[in-house]
């Protein structure tokens, strides 16, 4: 299940199984192999993983573009587990299909949801309500937005492949934004992250919850 908690601030988080940026890079590489893109491969064309690559390997898989408006929430993109459907909105598409790096992202971002429900069985539900994220990084390990972030990333950027690179040619070549770059090459140059995840691994969510509740 997905957990909602409120802290002091009264913020709602949501958390879901913990795991860290090992187990998703690892994740990452899982996937290229499942879809057949060679591992160091540069530009991932990410829509030809959504239209073509995907299905063949799952064939109740689908994607829907919907128009700005169609639904209550203005969400770009989003994965529904029940309909193992990716839905994304018609100008984010449009974008990506013109090599925005931003819509790119937005896409290998639902990918990244797709997998980790897939693979990992990590639960994901679209609940519709404004949810605020809090802050504090140890949460990071069990917020599925940053999961699906940091696997999207892996995805995108193989960090083999652009350890001696510069963010500029990051970017360039990997079709993705600076700010992804900079990421991506933080990741391949080994920046220590505090894994939290270990916080969690022998805690229930009732304990989670209860400490974030505090």
């Amino acid at each position: 299940m997905v957990f909602y908690v409120e802290n002091e601030n009264c913020l709602k988080v949501r958390i879901t199984k913990p795991q860290s940026r090992k187990n998703f890079r690892q994740l990452a590489t899982q996937i290229r192999a499942k879809l057949g893109i060679d591992s160091k491969q540069l530009y991932v064309d990410i829509l030809f993983c959504l239209e073509i690559l995907i299905p063949k390997i799952d064939s109740s898989f689908q994607y829907k573009i919907f128009d700005p408006g169609e639904f209550e929430k203005p969400n770009e993109a989003f994965f529904s587990p029940e309909n193992n459907c990716i839905f994304i909105r018609s100008d984010v598409y449009n974008k990506a299909r013109d090599e925005d790096g931003r819509a790119r992202f937005t896409i290998a971002h639902e990918i990244a949801h797709y997998f980790l429900f897939k693979i990992l069985g990590i639960p994901y539900y679209e609940d519709w309500e404004n949810i605020m994220y809090y802050s504090d990084a140890k949460l990071h390990s069990v917020d599925p937005e940053w999961q699906a972030d940091v696997v999207g990333n892996y995805l995108l950027c193989e960090p083999d492949c652009i350890k001696d690179f510069s963010e500029e040619d990051i970017v360039f070549y990997c079709g993705v934004t600076n700010s992804a770059a900079y990421t991506a090459l933080q990741n391949a140059k080994g920046h220590k992250y505090v894994d939290y995840s270990a916080i969690f691994m022998n805690k229930s969510f009732s304990d989670v919850i209860k400490e974030y509740s505090q």
